[in-house]
């Protein structure tokens, strides 16, 4: 789920404006890039009254950059990506190269994350003209190490990212923001990597060095919020709950500032995960709900983006096609095959959207679950019960023979039926639907797949070899007659499949295992 860091701390990496003639804008365009990434909003104040007052290509290109990256680091993908794209068609006109790599190295990051590699490589391509004319430093520099900053952390290489951290450091050039930037990154991501590899120690050192070189550049920043997030992990596996719940209180008070979901998200997952571990359970509760009213709005979000960046680009075909159309008229098979791909990639982003939603309320689930499977379940009056005048002698006499037949492991008998665990409680079948209903809140049915379904999930809880078994097994074990009434039972009282519990039981007990290690 760290993909939303990377979205926003890549973007980062984009180079402030160089200096330019320019109108009087100049030093409100100054301001408003000093707060791209610590207070948004004023930047897209400020960077609009300039788009609404100015003639001046170069600044109506340069505020459009920034009111892209303004609306990235706010999480508004559709805003983001209309500014870029007319800034980029503004761009179309202009010979300065230093603007065109700076939207290029914005755009190779911003649209590979968003999984558009049509797009990237085309980027890509018309940066690499650019970069074999004179215009070479620093931004050819920043946008060769950002991409060996990219391929190692994909692939997880610590001593591939130590290496480009000693060559970040030994270059000639001037440090500038740009450069420290990416420093920031290269540390936080050896961060992370070391503490999955287990050396902690060394992963809390480079953490601590990503703070301290974000902050020397500019303090409360979006990335400063998602770097104390990935450091709040540190404390997690050294059991410091609290401290990382103080940790990530800090990240919660910089990203009040950008009301970015993807930020919210984060945040909210490593606080639930914090709150579950201290036995908050309220607060276990109310972070889950955040967590996932940010999942849902980063869902909407994603959708507008994919329906804006499919507008746009089918836009830009239909003008290219009547610009080029008496001189290429053979291309008209390559803007279908354009316009295919992009509904390819629009339906890939709504499904993959839907899917992490269907993952994260099987995991709240999960996690409910493992809290809640060997708590007694207390006595519950549910509507109305037609009352049969049942003495209190006999009523208290049933319950007590309730309460024996649950730890007695009975209900895992296939053929239990209300009439015969009546003629065990040598009483009458409306007697003991009337004593069930009353006091357990449930029909007959649901009160026997209740201790079913609790049973099988204390015995794979506290039995691993159970985890090994077929579902089919664990159907007969627990008194279902099949794998499939087993499978809706189990889905329907606990919100996820067999094969997502014991998935995710798996994957906790392996993670458990490592950290006792």
């Amino acid at each position: 789920m760290k993909k939303y860091f990377y979205i926003i701390s890549f973007i980062l990496l984009g180079v402030s404006a160089f200096t330019q003639e320019s109108s009087g804008a100049n030093d409100l365009i100054v301001k408003a890039e000093e707060n791209i990434y610590v207070n948004p909003d004023e930047s897209i104040r400020i960077a609009s009254q300039i788009l609404r007052n100015t003639n001046h290509t170069a600044e109506v290109i340069h505020t459009n950059l920034i009111l892209s990256k303004s609306y990235y680091a706010k999480g508004n993908l559709e805003e983001a990506f209309g500014y870029f794209f007319d800034g980029k068609k503004q761009l179309e006109t202009s010979q300065d190269e230093s603007k065109h790599l700076e939207y290029l190295l914005f755009g190779t990051t911003l649209f590979k994350n968003f999984g558009l590699y049509e797009i990237t490589k085309g980027l890509k391509k018309e940066a690499n003209y650019y970069l074999k004319s004179d215009t070479k430093e620093p931004l050819a520099l920043i946008f060769d190490m950002q991409e060996k900053w990219m391929e190692a952390d994909s692939i997880q290489n610590a001593e591939n990212l130590k290496q480009l951290l000693s060559e970040l450091e030994s270059v000639t050039v001037k440090k500038n923001k740009e450069t420290v930037n990416l420093k920031v990154q290269i540390l936080n991501s050896l961060g992370k990597i070391l503490l999955f590899e287990g050396k902690r120690d060394s992963s809390k050192i480079y953490f601590k060095d990503a703070l301290n070189s974000q902050r020397f550049i500019q303090s409360e920043s979006i990335q400063e919020a998602f770097i104390l997030v990935d450091y709040s992990n540190y404390f997690f596996e050294h059991n410091q709950y609290h401290t990382a719940i103080d940790t990530l209180s800090k990240a919660l008070n910089i990203s009040k500032k950008f009301n970015n979901p993807f930020l919210d998200y984060a945040l909210f997952t490593e606080l639930s995960q914090n709150h579950l571990a201290i036995k908050n359970e309220e607060k276990f509760i109310e972070t889950h709900i955040r967590m996932g009213q940010s999942l849902n709005a980063i869902k909407i979000k994603e959708n507008a983006a994919s329906n804006a960046i499919f507008n746009i680009l089918q836009q830009n075909q239909i003008e290219s096609k009547d610009k080029l159309h008496n001189e290429f008229v053979s291309t008209k098979w390559t803007f279908g095959i354009i316009a295919a791909m992009l509904i390819i990639i629009t339906v890939f982003l709504r499904w993959f959207t839907v899917f992490k939603l269907k993952h994260t309320k099987d995991v709240i689930n999960y996690l409910k679950l493992i809290q809640e499977f060997d708590k007694k379940e207390e006595p519950v009056a549910k509507g109305i019960v037609k009352s049969l005048g049942i003495p209190k002698e006999t009523e208290s006499l049933l319950l007590k023979k309730l309460d024996e037949f649950e730890k007695s492991n009975k209900f895992t008998s296939n053929e239990m039926s209300l009439a015969q665990m009546a003629s065990q409680f040598e009483t009458n079948t409306k007697y003991l639907s009337e004593i069930i209903n009353k006091h357990k809140g449930k029909n007959f049915n649901l009160y026997i797949n209740n201790l079913r379904v609790k049973y099988i999930v204390k015995k794979l809880k506290t039995e691993p070899n159970y985890l090994n078994y077929k579902v089919s097994y664990l159907a007969e074990e627990s008194g279902f007659s099949s794998h499939s009434s087993f499978a809706t039972v189990f889905k329907n009282i606990t919100g996820i499949s067999p094969n997502v519990f014991i998935e995710l039981l798996k994957k906790d007990l392996k993670k458990n295992k490592q950290m006792s290690a």
